[in-house]
């Protein structure tokens, strides 16, 4: 499906445990708090993919920017939970990054 262009349709195809073991998503809180969860665990490194299903590429950069400023070092206090709107849709239709 992701080859096809149809993005929506490849994140709904993702099982949910797949999802929960190898994506950090949600608010941008969560995501934080999901990355201080590795931090803890002895991870070191990461490498963050940011993804969205946005219909056009012009919607698809500008929620992959809103994602790397909401998860800028410094963005946010850690452990806060106010944080910008932002992200792309989940495969529940929230918002997540």
């Amino acid at each position: 499906a992701w080859a096809a262009g149809d993005r929506a349709g490849a994140v709904t195809a993702l099982a949910d445990d797949v999802v929960d073991a190898f994506v950090v998503e949600g608010s941008p809180a969560a995501c934080r708090a999901r990355l201080a969860d590795y931090e803890e665990a002895g991870v070191t490194t990461v490498a963050l993919m940011h993804l969205s299903a946005a219909p056009t590429p012009a919607e698809r950069a500008q929620d992959i920017r809103s994602q790397l400023r909401s998860l800028a070092p410094g963005a946010h206090p850690r452990g806060a939970n106010a944080a910008p709107a932002g992200g792309v849709r989940s495969r529940t239709g929230e918002a997540s990054l």
